[in-house]
């Protein structure tokens, strides 16, 4: 899409909107937004563009002490608690088969990651590939393409 997807409107809400109102139901957890430095949620990546596998690694490369992290695409306006609660209930982390955002992991100081891919990330973190349970695999849709938009604000 041409458009900043973070500002594209999804049934009257920014998809960021979206990510945010999520995020927020798990209470007073920290919420970053990486590459959004004017946000007041917003940290400035590392180097401009790097995609999504080396932002989010060269922030977990600032982790001081042993966490827990769920990360969410912008992209997935789609996707509720009861997605994201799956991914958290497995103790090390996990990511939907086929789809490596979003994910849960338990991340530790100090984690060499070795690659720019998503897949290498999710490797380095050592999470578990989960299967999608029936139903779901449309909230997992990713807005990639106009027409994919016109369909999910149709529904």
């Amino acid at each position: 899409m041409a458009a900043d997807k973070a500002l594209v409107e999804v049934h009257g809400r920014s998809m960021l909107d979206h990510a945010l109102h999520l995020a927020s139901e798990y209470g007073p957890a920290e919420t970053i937004i990486l590459g959004r430095p004017e946000h007041p949620l917003g940290i400035k990546d590392k180097e401009p563009f790097p995609g999504p596998a080396r932002a989010i690694s060269a922030y977990l490369q600032t982790i001081v002490q042993k966490c827990h992290i769920l990360v969410l695409p912008v992209d997935m306006p789609l996707l509720r608690k009861t997605h994201t609660d799956a991914l958290l209930n497995c103790p090390t982390g996990a990511y939907f088969e086929d789809q490596y955002l979003p994910f849960a992991a338990a991340v530790e100081p100090g984690l060499e990651f070795t690659g720019a891919r998503m897949k290498e990330l999710l490797s380095d973190l050592r999470i578990n590939e989960i299967a999608v349970p029936e139903g779901w695999r449309a909230h997992l849709t990713n807005v990639n393409t106009p027409s994919t938009l016109k369909a999910l604000n149709a529904i």
